[in-house]
């Protein structure tokens, strides 16, 4: 039998309060420029989503569970009559891992899944004051069952990872911290370093567009804004205005994802 979704020390609401008190939304755009959010609500006592649309035309979403007894990366999806479900929590070689949070998922060009994730230290032994956070990959051929691959980055206080391939085989990912937002490149996705590159403080996507530009976007005050590469993160420059306002709730932690026909989630 699968190993049990459960946190094994009973982490209550109060005690994980960030998870416990977000939600999750979503928002629509014809371009990946202007998303505009349908208010509705997918997934309550839940946090830093990042959604896929898989070979079948599902959309999941894997995002952290506040759920009392349940921290650890869950993934949901869309049934047919449009409310969303918890499919199962995410399991990482056999077990449900409640150190790994922040999860990036990626589909490979082979079919299957890359997550990338921080492995944090929120049960069990904790680790030495100042000790670098770990961001590990691990992959599975159904999204749901990891295998982990290994440690590929890891740096002071990063959290929140997000990455993307180019056809070449070469990898950007994004990590970031309370001093900002910092980029990271790999040649073959097995080990990231910094480019130097760094932004404002706020949790970060990619995105690469159809035409090769690659878009992060970012956490940023009323909302979410945005910097755009034309060259696949050589060099770097702030669009104007915001890829998504909210002024009414506190929009933060985005994912896109282009689905079928060409707009974006």
């Amino acid at each position: 039998a699968p190993a049990a979704c459960d946190d094994g020390i009973g982490l209550t609401g109060p005690q994980m309060q960030g998870p416990y008190s977000h939600q999750i939304y979503r928002a629509f755009s014809e371009d990946g420029e202007t998303f505009v959010s349908d208010n509705a609500l997918l997934l309550d006592h839940a946090s830093v989503p990042d959604g896929i649309q898989r070979p079948d035309g599902e959309i999941w979403v894997y995002y952290v569970s506040g759920e009392p007894g349940q921290h650890g990366v869950f993934a949901a999806r869309e049934g047919a009559d449009g409310a969303w479900e918890v499919v199962d929590c995410v399991r990482i070689n056999g077990v449900f891992e409640p150190n790994a949070v922040d999860p990036d998922i990626v589909l490979l060009p082979d079919g299957r899944y890359r997550l990338f994730y921080f492995l944090g230290a929120f049960v069990g032994v904790k680790p030495e004051p100042g000790e670098p956070h770990p961001i590990y990959t691990a992959i599975s051929d159904d999204g749901l069952n990891f295998e982990v691959e290994g440690q590929v980055f890891a740096h002071q206080n990063i959290t929140d990872p997000s990455a993307i391939y180019f056809e070449d085989g070469s990898w950007l990912m994004v990590v970031t911290s309370m001093d900002g937002a910092y980029m990271t490149r790999s040649a073959d996705g097995a080990g990231f370093e910094l480019t130097g590159d760094s932004f404002p403080p706020g949790i970060p996507e990619l995105m690469l567009l159809p035409d090769g530009r690659v878009r992060l976007l970012l956490s940023g005050p009323g909302g979410i804004l945005s910097y755009i590469s034309t060259d696949r993160g050589e060099t770097w420059s702030q669009e104007a205005g915001l890829r998504l306002s909210e002024p009414t709730r506190l929009a933060a932690d985005p994912s896109v994802t282009q689905l079928a026909d060409g707009s974006w989630l």
